[in-house]
């Protein structure tokens, strides 16, 4: 007897094809979990009992027919589901038109097929168990990159108050002079922001880079980000508010050191801008640090994608997300371009990825 895979394989068809596709569930059913609307009873709220199906399915397999093709609630449900990249599409008939934005994705060619047992059989099958093979995956942001419509301006914005923030440590720093203890602590600070910024920065860049190189694209450059690889690289590798909080609060720190060196509006204005600084973490270093959330879930797609050998869909739609996340890395580079530049101009020069005083 079959050991069948564990997740549910739910059959999208259109009703006029039952006769035609009652044989490929008949093939699938000893090996998967396979649910189509012939399985709801009686007194069952049918599209309710349907989408339940439709969202804990690990893999949709759609039947494409001259007949399907015309069904708006076919589309609907694949819309549906697309980006968790779970499709298998299924052709039966040469002249089926696919509808346009599901045309790109690669079928299993059983047209014609007789009900008796073909090579593409097999392919659908191995479609079917790398899906289910995958196991359940938790999402983290419940968005894609494509869908996102506040976790990338959100982190844009951050980026942008960082840089403010930080131009008000060069004129707090400006009058002092280079190498004082003091500005070791503006220092420490700008690189902590810094940090933040190189995590992200590398983050995205690891994401992208499979589908910028030629050739195929490979589920185990994925696997470890739907993992939450990504995720822990920037938690990981970012700036802490604590430290910065530190700098500024610690006897004999930044704020003793300059209390006696500043105006009262002055000393007013450096403390806003710590105390901004130092509660970032939950606000402008988490805002940046969500997107590596949403490169998860992205992830978790694309390797579904992957696995159901849909590549020209795969690398689409990682380019089509490196291009949302263009004007981010963009402001990020321009970003780290600038706590370089206030770097330089508060007495320090990076050695090695070090920082060092600037010799006069």
């Amino acid at each position: 007897m079959v050991k069948r895979l564990n997740g549910l394989v739910f059959v999208s068809y259109a009703h006029e094809d039952l006769e035609r596709v009652a044989p490929l569930v008949n093939f699938l059913a000893p090996r998967f979990n396979v649910y189509w609307d012939r399985k709801i009873q009686p007194g069952q709220v049918w599209r309710e009992k349907l989408m339940v199906h439709l969202d804990s399915a690990r893999c949709v397999i759609v039947v494409w027919t001259t007949e399907s093709v015309t069904h708006k609630f076919i589309w609907s449900e694949l819309e549906r589901v697309k980006d968790r990249g779970v499709v298998v599409p299924v052709k039966l008939d040469k002249n089926a038109k696919i509808p346009v934005g599901l045309d790109d994705w690669q079928y299993v060619d059983l047209i014609g097929w007789n009900g008796e047992t073909a090579k593409p059989l097999k392919t659908l099958m191995d479609r079917v168990s790398r899906l289910l093979r995958r196991g359940h995956h938790v999402r983290r942001s419940w968005t894609t990159l494509a869908k996102d419509i506040n976790i990338i301006p959100d982190s844009v914005h951050a980026t942008k108050e960082l840089v403010e923030l930080s131009d008000k440590i060069e004129s707090i720093g400006a009058p002092l002079a280079p190498g004082d203890g003091p500005v070791r602590y503006l220092v420490r600070t700008l690189e902590e922001i810094n940090k933040t910024y190189s995590s992200v920065s590398d983050a995205i860049g690891r994401f992208v880079a499979p589908a910028v190189s030629r050739g195929r694209i490979e589920a185990k450059r994925y696997l470890p980000m739907e993992r939450g690889d990504l995720v822990t690289m920037i938690q990981n590798n970012r700036g802490h508010c604590s430290r910065i909080l530190e700098y500024y609060i610690r006897v004999g720190g930044l704020r003793d050191s300059l209390e006696s060196k500043l105006s009262q509006n002055e000393l007013s204005e450096l403390d806003q801008t710590f105390d901004k600084l130092s509660t970032a973490d939950g606000d402008m270093f988490e805002q940046l640090s969500s997107i590596g959330d949403v490169l998860t879930d992205e992830a978790s797609e694309i390797v579904g994608l992957i696995l159901s050998d849909q590549q020209k869909v795969v690398r689409k739609r990682i380019l089509e997300g490196r291009q949302k996340l263009l004007p981010l890395q963009k402001d990020l580079r321009a970003a780290m371009n600038r706590l370089q530049e206030i770097e330089s101009s508060l007495g320090y020069v990076s050695v090695g990825g070090r920082k060092a005083n600037k010799r006069n």
